[in-house]
């Protein structure tokens, strides 16, 4: 149980997130279910919905680049990677400019996910929609910025507005006569559901909706075009209460003769059929049902299946064996392997040899192709380091640089993918005009709910359900020594990973910091969403939307004798994160229990860095730090011991003007004394603790003088 609810945390990546806006800018999260060394990239088109099979994707490994070409599910894979290489991944975005993650280290435990996306990526209201201008957008490619919200300051608070299109904003007959969904999810779990015909202009126009960020709403739209239609939906949308919201849904273009557009994925479901897949969790027990948005009704029930074998997520090995009974630039090569266990030879398997330094195989590269037998030989006429590239069930995977300069060799490739795919299940759901759907799948007494669709006439729908805690953290924070504080500070990230808008208790929902931490701050963008709980840490005021929301700040903790006491409460876990501390001379880290440190300098000087941290919910992140600069005692025990004085002081210089004022003297010496104690007083009223030491030491002295010649 533990390794699956570990699972749970750590697949964030490869799983169809609500609203993963942050998560599309290439930040890696682990893969547990990946081996060491193995690296995920999924590309897509502006939000998960969309994958883009078929991309070339560029892994930089220390310096040296490999490809693979995106799968069905838009997934490309890089194994057999070198633990502590450093790595970035790269794709070509749909304006022609390369789009890169973030460089990152390959994972010593766990393989590794990340997505990137080729369009900028899109979320609910207030969390990264993308802006458009004026009306209901540019003329742009409409079909870019389809299902994409943006919030629209001339539209009164409550109004959600809604415009179909056949990717031309210059059309005259616009979709007109169209009904248009839209699904609300309820932080309280309720579903509510509102249909609109678009107008004259294609428009559909809700009003009257909810401001509190309380509900996510799911516009949705079948445009017929051609003999079919296109199923279009747009991405969740939370209102704010002093502005309204807009949203283009656009078909192709009215005579396009491209197949119909499927936002959801048939996946090649027949008519009638909805196909469901789990994704992080769950397992054989998980039972799943289909809802009516509107009425709430159950149209359909089952229980899952294993899924079909996936041969795409290939994970396997490739030795090298050089020899000499082997003309030197000749490649002998043998594939076996299978689903499971499974070892047969593998035909049809694609061999290519290119150079050890190649960025990407030249179109003269010597290729090759495995028979029955599951061989094949290549030679090429430049020997020397070599990389084999090797494509088989859609991908294409290079292997480790060998040697050909000298001898020949073998290659032995042992492939294996699992026996099962995710589980899913297939349910019957009949196609009915002006109808929205939902899916639940339920797995230990927790209920998961897919995004809302619609199902179209002759064509299946394909689904999927993400089973993940429901609310995940993750943190990254630099930090260093300032005076008698540990200040870190960095970024705050919490994820919503349903469909469902998050409503925290009480006056929201709360972002512990370290016990005893002082001085939180914010930064200023985010103060108006986040506020400082003294004594707690962190609280997001408004409800958590859908997919990613992200913040800065700062906190401070004690030095006490040197040592850091680091006691960080993590009710929602954490997931891929990190903390670096300037490292000086003597510091010793004691890492919390089951993370690892390591020393890195960079040209900032050097750092302790302790990274990745992965911890389950409702534990707690426990570290101790020692050997940290600190203040002498004096420090300490002279400021209480002058407090001490100034208010003998103070009663005695009180004691006294009350007695003068009772014999008043005219001499200089009484006026002289009247002033220091007035000037006394004042320092200490106006600084406090806080006063100039030095000052008040020159006014007690004189005092002292002045009193003893009396």
């Amino acid at each position: 149980m533990k390794r699956v609810v570990v699972l749970i945390l750590c697949c964030v990546a490869g799983a169809a997130l609500a609203q993963p806006a942050e998560a599309l800018k290439g930040h890696p999260l682990p893969g547990p279910d990946l081996p060491v060394g193995t690296i995920s990239v999924r590309v897509v088109a502006g939000n998960v919905t969309s994958t883009v099979p078929g991309i070339a994707v560029t892994l930089t490994v220390n310096g040296t680049a490999r490809e693979a070409r995106t799968d069905a599910e838009g997934r490309a894979f890089f194994k057999d990677l070198p633990v502590g290489a450093t790595v970035k991944a790269k794709i070509q975005g749909e304006d022609g400019k390369d789009v890169e993650s973030d460089e990152f280290q390959v994972y010593s435990d766990t393989g590794a996910k990340l997505m990137l996306t080729t369009r900028p990526p899109s979320g609910g209201m207030g969390m990264g929609g993308a802006p458009l201008a004026g009306g209901d957008g540019p003329m742009a490619d409409p079909r870019k910025l389809s299902g994409q919200p943006r919030p629209e300051q001339t539209d009164p608070g409550g109004t959600f507005t809604v415009r179909l299109t056949y990717d031309d904003l210059k059309d005259k007959t616009p979709p007109a006569g169209i009904p248009v969904a839209l699904v609300g999810y309820a932080a309280d779990n309720s579903v509510t559901m509102q249909t609109v015909a678009s107008d004259k202009d294609g428009r559909a126009q809700f009003t009257n909706l909810d401001r509190t960020g309380e509900t996510a709403y799911y516009a949705l739209a079948l445009i017929p075009r051609g003999s079919g239609v296109d199923r279009v939906w747009g991405l969740p949308t939370v209102l704010v209460p002093q502005e309204g919201a807009r949203m283009l849904l656009s078909a192709d273009k009215r005579d396009s003769t491209a197949p119909p557009i499927d936002e959801t994925g048939d996946d090649g479901a027949a008519a009638g059929k909805v196909r469901v897949s789990l994704e992080g969790a769950g397992d054989l027990t998980t039972t799943i049902a289909v809802f009516d948005a509107a009425t709430h009704a159950p149209l359909a029930s089952g229980q899952v299946q294993p899924g079909g074998p996936d041969p795409s997520q290939i994970q396997g090995s490739a030795p090298f064996e050089a020899r000499t009974d082997i003309a030197p630039g000749t490649l002998h090569v043998e594939v076996t392997g299978g689903p499971g266990t499974e070892t047969k030879a593998l035909a049809h398997v694609g061999v290519t040899l290119v150079a050890g330094d190649a960025q990407e195989p030249p179109p003269d590269s010597p290729r090759g192709e495995t028979g029955d037998d599951g061989k094949t030989s290549v030679t090429t006429p430049k020997p020397g380091p070599m990389r084999a590239i090797i494509s088989m069930n859609g991908r294409d995977i290079p292997t480790e640089v060998f040697d050909l300069a000298k001898s020949g060799g073998i290659l032995r490739v042992e492939a294996h993918w699992a026996e099962h795919g995710r589980p899913e299940a297939m349910l019957d759901v009949a196609a009915k005009a002006g109808q929205a759907v939902y899916v639940e799948a339920r797995w230990h007494g927790n209920a998961y709910r897919s995004r809302p669709f619609q199902v179209a006439d002759g064509r299946g729908a394909h689904v999927t359900v993400s089973i993940f805690p429901r609310v995940m953290f993750s943190f990254s924070w630099t930090s260093k020594i300032e005076d008698e504080f540990l200040q870190a500070q960095g970024r705050f990230e919490i994820y919503n990973t349903t469909w469902i808008p998050v409503v925290g208790e009480g006056d929201g929902l709360l972002v512990p910091l370290p016990k005893g931490f002082r001085g939180a701050v914010l930064a200023e963008q985010d103060q108006a969403d986040v506020a400082v709980a003294p004594g707690e840490g962190f609280r997001i005021v408004r409800p958590l939307a859908p997919g990613a929301r992200r913040f800065l700040g700062g906190f401070n903790v004690p030095v006490d004798g040197g040592k850091v006491d680091w006691s960080l409460d993590l009710p929602f876990g954490a997931v891929q994160s990190g903390i670096e501390i300037s490292q000086l001379p003597g510091m010793n880290v004691q890492t919390p229990k089951g993370v690892t440190g390591r020393i890195e300098n960079d040209s900032r000087g050097k750092w302790y860095v302790i990274a990745p941290i992965s911890i389950l919910p409702k534990q707690s992140m426990a570290m101790t730090i020692t050997g940290m600069p600190s203040a002498p005692a004096w420090t300490k025990w002279v400021p209480r011991a002058l407090g001490l004085l100034v208010g003998g002081a103070l009663i005695a210089g009180i004691a006294l003007a009350i007695a003068l004022k009772r014999a008043p003297s005219k001499t200089a010496k009484t006026g002289r004394r009247q002033q220091l104690l007035d000037e006394l007083v004042d320092l200490e009223r106006r600084e406090g603790s806080e006063s100039d030491p030095e000052r008040r030491e020159k006014l007690l002295a004189e005092l002292e003088k002045l009193w003893e010649q009396e």
